[in-house]
């Protein structure tokens, strides 16, 4: 368990700062500096739909959209490198930064655990260490 709230207090700032960057034009500026060739991928298939409507809009052609695969992670690289530059979008990029940060939080408390004794008597184990114990996931070799 972080004690000192490090993982919370990171987290916090990440999303402030992502809530900063609203309206401040990352999207448009994307949008105008992508060529013929390039490759953006986007956090879901709805958003890559509507990035590829405002390409159209904007007149921007041979560009591919395409979304993330978070599950299968090689899906992503199946179609080979793009002919220019590939390119994740701001909100593929800032939900990574969120995933890493609860990926490392666990990682911190699965250690914990492995290093520590069986609970005492009267300490409160939640759902989530519950499942870690049980697991076993974290191993430092």
């Amino acid at each position: 368990m972080d004690l000192f709230g490090i993982g919370n207090a990171i987290k916090a700032c990440a999303k402030i700062y992502f809530r900063s960057a609203i309206q401040t034009g990352r999207t448009t500026a994307l949008i105008h500096s992508l060529k013929a060739g390039d490759r953006v991928y986007l956090e879901t298939y709805e958003q890559a739909r509507w990035f590829e409507s405002r390409l159209k809009d904007l007149g921007v052609e041979g560009v591919v959209c395409m979304a993330w695969r978070e599950r299968d992670i090689g899906d992503n690289f199946k179609c080979g490198k793009a002919e220019g530059k590939a390119v994740l979008d701001h909100g593929l990029i800032e939900a990574m930064y969120l995933k890493a940060i609860d990926d490392c939080s666990q990682r911190i408390q699965m250690i914990e655990n492995d290093l520590s004794a069986k609970p005492r008597v009267g300490d409160a184990e939640s759902p989530e260490t519950v499942r870690i114990l049980r697991n076993q996931m974290w191993r430092v070799s």
